[in-house]
C-alpha cells in the first residue's frame, strides 16, 4: 500500500501546481514514507518548500512535555514557522 507521501514524486502535475506555491503543512516526527524518510526530506527533494508548518500538541518533532504550551517556532534548517 502507497499513502500520499509516496505516491507524490510520481504525480507531474500535482508537483508543478505546488512548486513555488505558498503552501502550509499539517505533519509530525512519525510523517515518513515507506522508506522511513521524513515528509522535509521528501518535499526538499521535489522542490517543495512550506511556507508555514502546524503541529500537533507535543510540537513538531514530539519533543515538548505533556501539558506543555507549544509557542510559535522557527525550523532553525528551513527558516519556515
Amino acid at each position: 500500500m502507497l499513502v500520499g507521501l509516496d505516491r507524490l514524486p510520481q504525480c507531474h502535475s500535482l508537483l508543478d501546481r505546488l512548486r513555488g506555491q505558498r503552501l502550509g503543512l499539517l505533519s509530525h516526527a512519525a510523517s515518513v514514507d515507506k522508506q522511513l524518510v521524513h515528509i522535509d526530506e521528501v518535499l526538499a527533494g521535489l522542490d517543495i518548500a512550506p511556507a508555514v508548518r502546524f503541529a500537533p500538541e507535543h510540537g513538531y518533532l514530539a519533543d515538548a512535555q505533556d501539558m506543555a504550551t507549544i509557542d510559535d517556532a522557527e525550523d532553525d534548517l528551513s527558516g519556515t514557522r
